[in-house]
């Protein structure tokens, strides 16, 4: 259950902060991101390890093709594509964005951004549709408001959309 999975990868989260500082897990449900900001690549890779060994452990099979690293640095990334983790004993696939908990992260410094493209693309749709309806002005304002103008900007604050969107 997820209860007792959230109990388990507590230890995991704890153990993680106690032996490698600077090193950030966040956990929700079965989904874990391991977070690290700074200079020494060697710390991340530990704490990878740690969590690899950790699952392993608990009887878990690692799934790597299920799994991605990130970074925005060059030379990171460049480290990550080569290096063979001890856990799984392969490379693990680096993206440069991806979706997490309904926003579009990138890390390339790069304005791209699928999910808020889409969202977008969506909420446009929804207000060429409200603008066909036989209500009043400002019924039609009122559904853009709470339909089209939510659908469109849901995690904008994380996202940036190019100037051709807008």
């Amino acid at each position: 259950s997820m209860m007792l999975i959230t109990l388990i990868l507590g230890v995991l989260s704890r153990m993680i902060k106690t032996c490698h500082p600077g090193v950030v897990l966040r956990m929700l449900a079965d989904d874990l991101l391991l977070l690290y900001i700074g200079d020494d690549l060697t710390a991340f890779a530990d704490a990878y390890d740690t969590l690899h060994s950790f699952l392993e452990a608990l009887g878990s099979k690692l799934a790597p093709s299920k799994s991605a690293t990130f970074s925005s640095d060059t030379n990171f990334r460049t480290w990550l594509r080569t290096h063979v983790w001890e856990g799984p004993d392969t490379a693990i696939r680096v993206v440069m964005h991806f979706r997490d908990l309904g926003a579009h992260f990138n890390v390339a410094g790069r304005i791209f951004s699928t999910t808020m493209v889409e969202r977008l693309d969506k909420a446009h749709l929804q207000v060429e549709r409200i603008r066909r309806l036989p209500n009043s002005t400002d019924t039609k304002a009122i559904f853009i408001h709470t339909k089209a103008l939510s659908t469109g900007l849901y995690g904008c604050e994380a996202a940036h959309v190019g100037d051709s969107q807008m």
